[in-house]
């Protein structure tokens, strides 16, 4: 994103507007009780890179070097940069309406045109029209009239954008020296004392869940410190963290306290904040396990659990319930879906898995990140992997308990440029079958489809891949690596010995 920013300081007088914060002083600093262990003027950085900016908010290119998780000294009062941020490069540009399968792109004063209509778009905003079409309205019907003229437009023609270029954005920065900033969100510690990162404006509550009106109101994108301390998170902790975004393990949780059904975390003299309102705890996202939402920033297709469009469509701006989140590895790069709630085969789409997680990437935002500990494939399918030894003959039987002649090839999945997808095969029942070369029934995967990809050792080039239909076929349940969703057995291992006997 193109950044244009200003740096404001917040005075005085502009506070009054809200009420007194307890985290706030006048000049809008945050307050904490100072460490015997660190100075009142030192941060401490999260355990996540760290990024510097200058005075105007853009990248800081100076000499000057921050590491993670030390402790640096700060100086003046914390200050506050808004942020002019293009739209223009933005995965939510241009505004996308989706009517009966077809995708509409906004102009602005209520027109649309349809999405093979666009060309391209300059830095001003100036939409050059790729081929001749109709303007319609947000429902997909042909408006009489627009702008005062007709509703249409011809090949190469320019129309100005109406709608929004660039939005502000504001944040709170810590200057530490040598022209150099860090933002409070990338902040674990003030003064020796570990924080919080409020997400939202915030009230503060009594310990039978009552608003303290006096302590005012707490400041979104501020800092406060919390009581108790940070334990390993259990399974009853609604909401944790990890040490780090680099790492998804040993999650940590702050003590939580259910305030009539609700979860609070503790500031200390009985006085109490909403973990919903908390984004992140000693400079780490907050994660939930109980059902979020999101809302997309344009109108997104769900898709079915092949992951193809369906003809339904969640709108921009509203928030969608759900309850797990999803990593696609069948790729080079990753992909992050969500699931949505009260489903099992309806998902949307994210971003690429590398950016999660991150407030300001993918299609849609999320009111909390959840942990993205599950493979798509193992919570959508079930799966069958060759154990080691065995991947380079992949044995295959067909229903009789025969081996299936493969002519010296075994599975293989073909590699998609220099990426090598993960052998797993789909399954959809077991069945227990008569092997007669062992003389006992053994239990047995059947694999979707007839037509598999096939490696030949043999080939003159050490990288062929052929396909190859071997019929219906079947793998030794003591051959393989089951994972993913449980499948029905059809029978018994008696049942199958007593036919073979027939």
């Amino acid at each position: 994103m193109k950044l244009n920013k200003k740096i404001i300081l917040v005075s005085a007088a502009a506070l009054m507007a809200l009420s007194p914060a307890i985290a706030l002083t006048q000049n809008n600093e945050p307050v904490f009780a100072a460490s015997k262990k660190a100075t009142k003027k030192t941060i401490k950085t999260s355990a996540n890179g760290i990024t510097l900016y200058n005075k105007k908010g853009n990248f800081y290119t100076g000499k000057k070097k921050v590491k993670s998780n030390s402790t640096i000294k700060t100086y003046g009062n914390p200050v506050w940069i808004t942020s002019r941020i293009s739209l223009l490069s933005s995965d939510s540009f241009p505004i996308i309406r989706i009517n009966n399968g077809q995708n509409y792109v906004w102009l602005g004063d209520n027109g649309y045109i349809k999405s093979n209509c666009l060309g391209s778009i300059s830095n001003k905003g100036v939409i050059n029209i790729a081929r001749k079409g109709y303007v319609y309205d947000k429902n997909g019907k042909r408006l009489k009239s627009y702008r005062g003229g007709k509703a249409t437009v011809t090949r190469n023609q320019k129309i100005k954008y109406a709608g929004k270029l660039t939005e502000t954005s504001r944040e709170l920065y810590y200057y530490v020296g040598s022209g150099a900033y860090v933002k409070a969100k990338d902040v674990s510690q003030v003064a020796g004392k570990n924080v919080m990162f409020l997400k939202t404006n915030t009230y503060v509550y009594n310990k039978k869940g009552q608003r303290i009106k006096k302590q005012g109101t707490l400041r979104k994108g501020t800092l406060v410190t919390y009581s108790g301390s940070v334990k390993a998170a259990s399974s009853s902790d609604d909401f944790f963290f990890y040490p780090s975004e680099s790492s998804n393990k040993d999650p940590q949780a702050l003590k939580q306290y259910k305030i009539k059904g609700k979860v609070y975390y503790a500031l200390g003299g009985g006085r109490y904040v909403k973990a919903l309102n908390v984004s992140k705890i000693n400079g780490q996202y907050v994660f939930t396990k109980q059902p979020t939402y999101v809302i997309p920033r344009a109108d997104m297709y769900v898709l079915n659990k092949d992951l193809k469009e369906t003809s339904k469509v969640v709108r921009a701006g509203s928030k969608v319930k759900i309850d797990q989140v999803l990593i696609d590895t069948d790729y080079t790069d990753p992909q992050l879906y969500v699931r949505i709630a009260g489903t099992k085969d309806q998902f949307l789409y994210w971003t690429d898995a590398g950016d999660y997680p991150d407030e300001d990437e993918g299609n849609f935002s999320f009111r909390f990140f959840m942990d993205d500990n599950h493979n798509f494939a193992e919570s959508t399918q079930s799966l069958v992997t060759f154990k080691p030894g065995l991947e380079k003959t992949t044995p295959l039987y067909n229903d009789q308990g025969q081996l299936v002649d493969l002519g010296g090839k075994y599975l293989e999945k073909a590699a998609r440029g220099n990426f090598l997808p993960e052998n797993n095969y789909q399954v959809d029942y077991a069945r227990y079958i008569w092997v007669p070369s062992e003389k006992k029934a053994e239990l047995f995967y059947h694999l979707i489809g007839t037509t598999f990809s096939m490696r030949d050792p043999h080939s003159k080039y050490e990288y062929t891949w052929v396909k190859q239909n071997v019929g219906s076929v079947y793998v030794k349940a003591s051959d393989v690596t089951f994972k993913g969703l449980k499948v029905k057995t059809q029978n018994t291992a008696e049942e199958a010995t007593k036919l073979a006997e027939k």
